[in-house]
Parts: structure tokens; sequence; C-alpha cells
């Protein structure tokens, strides 16, 4: 879902298509020609688990999904829309606008979308609504969460048109999106090693993603035939296992990591490092943590921004923990339950439990440790013995 709206036509890109007179959509493979009444071209790559052609009536972002969708209107303007919490970055520079191969100026946060007309272009703002609750028992957080990937997993085993791959790294997100195919019985491939095809995009933009805003694509899979990867990607953040949100929440509470963390959780080797273990906020970011309410609006905000899995070229990757719903879920539990779930993934934990209990003890005893001396536990996972 990499794309350049320009002026003139970008022969990095394997994809050109003319919107307007002025403009030119640039982009890589796998977008698709929509035909609506209400518009007079239309692009749109990625998924929605409901019908978003609304979005040509009133194109404020409202679906839950993973895409993008650029069209023309009647009027000529261009609107650049999206699901509800959009997955990628967007950059406005008065005459070119997207995600990549133009200047980082003029960041286009996560509650805007765009209207792009001959002479003027319209950032609009779009209410962003998400309720934390309070004393949420952990059975009921279990309960929820498990229903959101449930509703999730079953639109991908009834929309999905080929069979799924999966790399399992050892670690707790890509575990609990084996578990929850394995539950649902769906049909997926389990990857042992990455894949990239250098296709015309890849090789002219592979540099690229070396830049920190690009992190997530330094570990990523990518097939030129249509695909879909299933990722972990913002499991850390919605989760609420990310340092940054953790130690902003544990401040509210004059807590730090190391009053709370023990040796025998699933974040201590990766918590304890120092870049992790303390972080210091500005006297901004201090004012949120004397307001409960506050800092769960800027936990959100932060995660809403936090743009880490599109999608690349014919090859659709398939985020279920991109969805506010389940960190506002965490987030209404009381602060034991939301300490063991933060220092040990005990919400996930116990979801795989649940649904695949055999598949916890291919779990990683720490997070982002080597998993190569592993290899005699998990070959008979990939050998489909397990």
């Amino acid at each position: 879902m990499f794309f350049l709206i320009s002026t003139h036509h970008d022969s990095r890109f394997p994809v050109n298509h003319t919107l307007t007179e002025k403009y030119i959509l640039n982009c890589d493979d796998g977008w698709q020609k929509i035909t609506n009444e209400k518009c007079k071209v239309a692009w749109f790559k990625g998924y929605s688990f409901e019908d978003y052609n609304c979005l040509f009536d009133d194109p404020t972002p409202k679906h839950n999904g993973n895409f993008c969708l650029i069209y023309v209107n009647l009027n000529d303007e261009i609107i650049i829309t999206h699901d509800k919490e959009r997955s990628f970055s967007l950059w406005n520079n008065i005459i070119s606008f997207g995600n990549i191969g133009l200047p980082m100026n003029k960041v286009v946060h996560a509650n805007t979308y765009l209207k792009i007309a001959q002479t003027a272009v319209d950032v609009i703002e779009f209410p962003v609504n998400y309720t934390v609750g309070k004393n949420l028992s952990e059975d009921d957080a279990i309960q929820v969460i498990y229903d959101i990937l449930v509703n999730k997993f079953n639109w991908l085993k009834n929309n999905c048109k080929t069979t799924p791959q999966i790399f399992f790294t050892g670690g707790i997100d890509t575990l609990l999106c084996l578990a929850m195919l394995r539950h649902l019985k769906i049909d997926h491939n389990l990857i042992m090693n990455e894949y990239i095809t250098y296709d015309k995009f890849m090789s002219n933009f592979h540099t690229t993603f070396n830049n920190k805003k690009y992190w997530a694509y330094r570990q990523i899979h990518y097939w030129t035939n249509p695909t879909w990867l299933v990722t972990g990607s913002m499991g850390d953040e919605n989760f609420l296992r990310g340092p940054f949100n953790i130690n902003l929440w544990l401040s509210s509470r004059g807590l730090k990591i190391a009053d709370i963390i023990k040796n025998s959780d699933y974040h201590y080797t990766y918590f304890s490092k120092p870049e992790n273990l303390e972080i210091n906020f500005d006297a901004k970011l201090k004012l949120y943590t004397k307001d409960k309410i506050k800092l769960c609006d800027k936990i959100i905000k932060i995660n809403l921004n936090d743009h880490q899995h599109w999608h690349l070229g014919n090859t659709l990757t398939f985020t279920p923990y991109k969805d506010i719903n389940i960190l506002t879920t965490i987030l209404s539990m009381n602060d034991e339950d939301i300490k063991k779930q933060m220092m040990d993934a005990n919400l996930q934990k116990k979801i795989i439990a649940k649904v695949a209990p055999d598949l916890l003890k291919y779990l990683s005893l720490q997070k982002n440790t080597s998993y190569s001396k592993l290899w005699e536990l998990y070959k008979d996972l990939y050998d489909g013995s397990a």
C-alpha cells in the first residue's frame, strides 16, 4: 500500500495511474480499480471487514480493516481515505502526498484524511472515540479479546482466497496468531525462513526501508504473487507491552519497571535493557501522568499514530492486533492485572491456553531471545506433528 500522488510520472514505481489533469497516482502492485457511479476513478488496496462503499458518500474513516481508498469525486477532488485506524504513514507536501518517495515534512495524523483539489488541500479531522472502563475482570477481558480475534480470524477464513502464510518467531504475538489459526481450523502455511522478492518496487526502494519510519519493513516477507501474510504487528503496542507506554503508565502510579518486574517474567531480559528500564519524559508528557483519563487518551493516540505493517505489492498483511479495542480492554482492568499483562503477557498466555494449550510449550521463555538453540523444540511444529 505504498503510493505517491504527485504532478509527474515517477518511474521508480511499477504502476502509474492518471487521477486528474494535474495528479498521477504512482504506486506498488496490488491495487484494485473500483467502479462507482459517485466517483470518476477509484483505487483500493487492502481489506475491510465491512462494506466500504459508503465512503464514496462520506469519506470519513469509519470501517475496521487495513486498507486505503483513493478516488476522484465528481467535483474533481482527490480523496485519500482509509480504515478508522490507519495502518500507514502519510505525508502532505502541498503538491505531493503519500507514504514513500517524498520528503517527510508534514505528517498527516491518523485522525485526519485528505481532500486534494486543483489549488488547495484540506486536512479533514474526524472524531476518534474509545471508552476505557474500570475494574474489568481478567476473565471478562480475556473473553472480550478472544471475541475480537475470533471475528477477525473467521473473516480471514471466509474471505482469504489463498492459504495464508505465517512465520512463527517464538514470540507471544505470532504464537497467539498461530493458536487462533489452529483453533478455528484455518488452513495455513507455517514458513521457516524470511522471503523477499526483489521486483522493481523493492529494487528501487529497499534502501528507503532503512529509515526508522519503516522499521517494521526490515522484518517482512514479500511475494510477488497474491499472498496473505498473518503478522503480530501492533502486538506490543495494543496488548500494552511496549516500554514507552508502560513507563508512562507506571509513572502515573509512581512506579518504575524495576519496581514490579520479576526474573521469571516474559519481558524480564527485554525490559532490563537500560533504554527500556527507565524512560525520561519531557514536561508535557509528565502532565499526562497526573490525570488517568488523559493518560489513557494519550496512550491511545500514540498507538493510533504508530504505523507498522500495511501492504507491500501483492502481499497483503493480515494484522488482527491493529485494534484499539484490545488496548482499551486492557486499560479497563484493575492495576494488578494490567501489570501482569505488561510484564508477562499474562492475558495472551491465557487466551492461548484457552484455544490451543499444546502450543504454549513453543513460547520462548524471554522476548526477543535467540531461537536457533530451540530448533529441536520447534521442528516438530514445522513438521506438522504438533
